[in-house]
């Protein structure tokens, strides 16, 4: 199945078990989706509404990998820039997976 080409701002939170396991494997499905991927050196400082912000012009959306507190850390940016939010839920079972019913793999559909 062919995708359009988006380019998508990563975010995922490497300093979580989890994230630091998944991020390629995320990455590796989200390119093969149609997505150019961009994310932040691994050093940097901002935080991710800093960084949303920065991006906002080179981007169509911007990609999320993490739980509860990392969404929490996104959402002023996605709200100042009105980007589109994706959603990776790589946190152990919250309420935000529950509710929406997300698949427990990523590569589900």
């Amino acid at each position: 199945m062919s995708y359009p080409q988006r380019t998508a701002l990563l975010l995922i939170n490497q300093r979580s078990r989890k994230g630091r396991i998944e991020a390629s494997r995320a990455q590796t499905l989200l390119a093969h989706a149609g997505f150019t991927l961009l994310q932040p050196d691994e050093d940097e400082t901002c935080s991710y509404s800093q960084l949303i912000a920065a991006y906002a012009g080179r981007v169509d959306a911007v990609i999320v990998g993490g739980g509860d507190g990392t969404l929490n850390a996104a959402a002023p940016g996605l709200m100042q820039t009105g980007l589109p939010l994706g959603i990776l839920p790589l946190a152990p079972p919250t309420i935000l997976p529950v509710r929406w019913a997300f698949p427990p793999a990523l590569n589900r559909r």
